[in-house]
């Protein structure tokens, strides 16, 4: 996981948390639920992290072993060419 999104989360979340909802007028209901909602979802977000991290690391491995089966698709293309010429890529398909 990276830590650079967790930490910016943990942050603002502070910052909220500190700042803003202790300058907020106390008496304004919407502005304090509306603030206090913000920090929920941040530690929502802050805690899908990790399932997220997941997800992107398994679609990844999923793409690469795709890639390496059509690699290997094109691998018989590839050799009843002549043996001396280096195989092209295939031509993109346009439009």
């Amino acid at each position: 996981m990276q830590l650079r999104p967790l930490l910016q989360i943990q942050t603002i979340m502070k910052a909220m948390s500190e700042d803003i909802i202790p300058a907020l007028d106390q008496t304004n209901q919407l502005a304090m639920q509306s603030a206090h909602l913000t920090i929920g979802t941040l530690a929502l977000m802050a805690q899908h992290l990790p399932l997220e991290y997941r997800y992107d690391c398994d679609e990844l491995t999923r793409l690469i072993e795709c890639a390496k089966s059509l690699g290997e698709q094109l691998q018989p293309e590839c050799s009843a060419t002549a043996a001396a010429e280096p195989c092209s890529p295939p031509a993109r398909i346009t439009r």
